[in-house]
């Protein structure tokens, strides 16, 4: 799908494989772990998904019986900030059955450890379970806690409607429809205005026709320097250890100057070097800015960074709208 700079987004969604996996972990730490089955609230700990002792953890679990085959769980961090909230038909929560709620996890900085604290705990995802199953909408979430994306699902496949939206606007971005985990139909990418910037036709996941409407808009662009500049910089705060391919969505003034910074941080980067990224970002060379031809002035506009980093080397580049790089954006076809 062809989608425009006037699409830009971050969406980060939780895969069925990561929800998984929080399931199975969970399973394991019940079937192992020595616990009083008459206490009202049971507590596990866990190391990587393994049950140890509390002195070797790195996360727990708290779990209680609610209502008849209903039980309540609750997974932490050490540091007390939840991860993981829902409802299981059995005692050994193997079968998720009720509301869910999955919350961003953060590695720790070296000063937040320092000082037991740990405020990057938000929420990401909502929705439910019916005897194992993903069921009805289910609702990601950016950082700021606007809605990123609404799925629906039947049986654990995705099955009705599909919207993504834009993180500063709330506009829609693409909306569609599946049918048993296939696109079908008309599928339509949007401008933050609302108009229609292109619409694909669907038939059992492959697209039969894509229709594109010429835009008016001229997204940013930044200057020849640009990219060493980035690169230089970003270089100054990176090792040979660090393996990261980090996007960050940029909001570039009437006058091409970057005036936000955001971070798509579900890698589990340092906070540290997060704010540093950001501070790159707003000190960087000035850009020509957005334009609208039919208005025949320049606007504010969105453009979206990738700092690709291994070991020790830095790589800036743009995001490719018009290429495999928008899978980024939940986009993909």
């Amino acid at each position: 799908m062809n989608c425009t700079i006037e699409c830009f987004y971050i969406c980060c969604i939780l895969t069925n494989t990561i929800v998984k996996k929080y399931i199975l972990l969970i399973t394991i730490a019940i079937i192992y772990c020595t616990l009083s089955v008459n206490a009202q609230v049971n507590k596990a700990f866990l190391l990587d998904g393994a049950p140890v002792d509390s002195a070797k953890a790195d996360s727990y679990i708290l779990y209680a019986k609610v209502a008849d085959s209903v039980w309540l769980m609750k997974m932490y961090d050490l540091h007390d900030s939840i991860m993981v909230m829902g409802h299981f038909s059995d005692e050994k929560l193997s079968i998720p059955d009720g509301g869910f709620k999955y919350y961003h996890y953060s590695k720790l900085s070296k000063t937040q450890k320092l000082n037991k604290t740990n405020g990057v705990n938000y929420l990401v995802t909502i929705g439910r379970y019916e005897k194992g199953l993903k069921s009805g909408v289910w609702k990601e979430l950016f950082s700021n806690g606007n809605v990123a994306a609404l799925n629906t699902y039947l049986n654990d496949k995705l099955n009705g409607p599909y919207k993504t939206y834009n993180f500063d606007n709330g506009a829609v971005v693409v909306e569609g429809n599946y049918i048993s985990d296939k696109r079908e139909g008309e599928w339509y990418v949007l401008g933050r205005n609302g108009n229609i910037l292109e619409t694909d036709i669907y038939k059992d996941g492959v697209v039969l026709r894509r229709i594109n409407k010429p835009s008016a808009y001229n997204p940013p662009a930044p200057p020849p320097e640009f990219y060493s500049y980035f690169s230089r910089a970003v270089s100054k705060y990176t090792n040979i250890d660090i393996n990261e391919t980090v996007y960050i969505g940029v909001t570039v003034s009437a006058e091409g100057k970057i005036t936000e910074a955001l971070i798509n941080d579900k890698r589990n980067l340092n906070a540290e070097f997060i704010a540093k990224l950001k501070e790159i970002a707003l000190s960087s060379p000035m850009w020509t800015p957005a334009n609208d031809s039919a208005l025949k002035k320049n606007i504010e506009g969105l453009a979206s960074i990738i700092v690709k980093i291994k070991a020790g080397e830095v790589t800036t580049t743009l995001m490719d709208y018009h290429g495999t790089d928008h899978t980024f954006y939940g986009i993909q076809h």
